[in-house]
């Protein structure tokens, strides 16, 4: 199988989405935080590594 090439418009759309996931990501989880408790954030602070984990195993 071959790659296609990496151009500058694909890298530039990579990076455009990376940042708007991040900031989306960022911004509902501040916005969430409003609705809980300090104790709630701080262990899901604590739990979003794990889940990323078990996603990643099923996947």
């Amino acid at each position: 199988k071959i790659r296609p090439k990496l151009t500058v418009a694909t890298a530039m759309k990579i990076s455009f989405l990376a940042f708007c996931g991040t900031t989306i990501h960022q911004t509902l989880y501040y916005a969430g935080l409003s609705y809980t408790s300090p104790t709630v954030a701080s262990a899901l602070t604590n739990i979003i590594p794990a889940l990323t984990f078990l996603v990643a195993v099923f996947l």
